[in-house]
């Protein structure tokens, strides 16, 4: 499978339902999306979004191949109970990460601790471009975190399908939404508005349990960051109080302001 060089690493969660559980991270190389960076000169390069994670799909990026065994040594190395998927995007290895997910998954014998150790909870993030059903039966919580310029709604919806419907037991879906803007929050919180009726319509009674919603303000640091969680905050109050149903969480991606990416 396409790695990113030096790509299983142990962290923190820094946003979402399990923010601050230590979790290992797995960053495959990839991406269907080529979205926007700032260079060394100041110049936008691509187009679409500020991408953060462009190290895994940039042309020219460095990548490596590696077996799935040798990721899931790597992975169970850390001796950690919670493992994170995420890219680019790691759907576009639908079979490699599979496999990766249900040997992670499996409870395994350590020699030299001479220990069994429980399978790990399994996470994967992905911008919800792509769905692979072969994959969503081995995943504890999927993390979507759709572009607002590049929503698919028909993606999004074979999501909540498979985790409403799927049978995967306690399968759960959180919705990241990044924001740059008061007017990309607005939108955010339209989004949710929709994917809220739609899972209701869909399992009335339990449906809402396994569906959560948080805005991830990416507006650089300091006071720029501070003002837009406000705005997030006051748009959501708003937002309650015309009838969107759904709690939303505001997550500032705890990991970027404390600079915790790996340890």
């Amino acid at each position: 499978m396409r790695c990113v060089p030096n790509s299983v690493v142990m962290t923190v969660e820094g946003e979402g339902v399990r923010v601050g559980t230590p979790q290992v991270m797995v960053r495959l190389h990839g991406c269907d999306y080529h979205c926007g960076y700032t260079d060394a000169t100041g110049t936008v390069q691509t187009g679409g979004w500020k991408c953060d994670t462009r190290e895994s799909w940039r042309v020219g990026s460095a990548w490596v191949d590696e077996s799935v065994s040798s990721v899931v040594d790597k992975v169970r190395a850390h001796y950690c109970d919670q493992v994170s998927v995420t890219g680019g995007n790691p759907l576009l290895q639908p079979v490699d990460l599979a496999d990766l997910l249900a040997a992670l998954r499996e409870p395994w014998f350590c020699p030299s601790r001479k220990a069994w150790f429980t399978g790990m909870f399994t996470a994967v993030e992905t911008q919800a471009s792509i769905f692979d059903a072969g994959v969503g039966t081995h995943v504890d919580l999927w993390t979507l975190s759709p572009k607002l310029h590049a929503w698919r709604t028909d993606v999004v919806t074979e999501y909540l399908d498979a985790v409403l419907h799927g049978g995967v037991d306690g399968q759960h879906v959180q919705f990241k939404i990044v924001c740059d803007s008061s007017e990309s929050v607005r939108e955010a919180l339209e989004r949710v508005r929709d994917i809220h009726s739609y899972v209701v319509f869909q399992a009335p009674n339990w449906g809402a349990g396994r569906v959560t919603y948080s805005i991830a303000p990416d507006g650089g640091k300091g006071r720029a960051a501070v003002e837009l969680v406000k705005g997030a905050l006051y748009s959501w109050i708003a937002n309650r109080k015309a009838g969107v149903y759904p709690v939303v969480r505001v997550s500032p991606q705890a990991h970027k302001g404390i600079g915790l990416y790996a340890v």
